[in-house]
C-alpha cells in the first residue's frame, strides 16, 4: 500500500510529468541576472538552482503537501518572488494557481512531521538523484523523524 504522501499512482504521475515539461521550458533570465550580480552567484549554478527551484515549486503545487525548500532553492524563490508580476504569471500560467510562500511563525502550531524529510522522498522519487541545491546543511536526519519543519535530531 502506498503511503499518503506518494502521488505515484499511474494517471497523477503522467499528469505530475506533462505539468514537469511545461514548467521546465519556462526560463526568466532577469532572476538569474540578479542572482548573479547581487550574491555573486556563478551562471552555471544559478541556472541549475533556477531549475531545482522550478521543480520544488511544481512538487509542491502539485502535491499540495507541506513541503520545505531548501535554503539554497529558498533564496532563489525569495528573489523570484521580488518579480510580483513575472513570479504571479508564472504560477497561474504554469503551476495552475499561486504558490504562496509562508514560513513558520513564532506561534504556530509544532508540525505533526518531518516535512524535510516529505520533501527529499518525494523529490527523490520524481526527480531521482537530487543535486546539491537540494541539501540542508547541517542537519542530521533520522528515518523516523518527528521534529518540526526543520530536522534537530541528533
Amino acid at each position: 500500500m502506498k503511503s499518503s504522501h506518494s502521488i505515484s499512482e499511474p494517471l497523477q504521475q503522467n499528469t505530475y510529468r506533462a505539468r514537469l515539461e511545461f514548467v521546465m521550458d519556462y526560463q526568466f533570465d532577469p532572476l538569474i541576472h540578479r542572482m548573479i550580480d547581487k550574491y555573486g552567484w556563478e551562471e552555471l549554478e544559478t541556472r541549475e538552482c533556477f531549475e531545482d527551484m522550478k521543480r520544488y515549486l511544481c512538487l509542491a503545487a502539485q502535491t499540495g503537501k507541506p513541503l520545505v525548500p531548501s535554503p539554497r532553492i529558498d533564496e532563489i524563490w525569495h528573489n523570484f518572488i521580488l518579480f510580483t508580476m513575472d513570479y504571479s504569471e508564472f504560477c497561474l500560467t504554469k503551476l495552475g494557481r499561486f504558490i504562496h510562500h509562508r514560513p513558520r511563525r513564532r506561534d504556530d502550531e509544532p508540525s505533526r512531521g518531518n516535512h524535510v524529510g516529505l520533501t527529499i522522498r518525494l523529490a527523490q522519487e520524481f526527480f531521482g538523484t537530487l543535486s546539491a541545491n537540494w541539501n540542508f546543511p547541517g542537519l542530521k536526519m533520522e528515518a523516523q523523524c518527528t521534529c518540526s519543519n526543520w530536522c534537530q535530531c541528533s
